[in-house]
């Protein structure tokens, strides 16, 4: 199985990302997709 996970954007605290599954013989067995809150730790300093 592969899994292509790609990150699509990620801005002003939010991100989103896509995701494809390939079976061993090229078959696409499915998709999804995640947007998430992104924040950084306590302490770490903004980059």
């Amino acid at each position: 199985m592969l899994a292509d996970i790609r990150v699509h954007g990620l801005a002003d605290g939010f991100g989103h990302g896509l995701i494809h599954l390939w079976g061993e013989d090229g078959v696409l067995l499915g998709t999804a997709a995640q947007s998430t809150i992104v924040r950084s730790w306590k302490g770490q300093p903004r980059s």
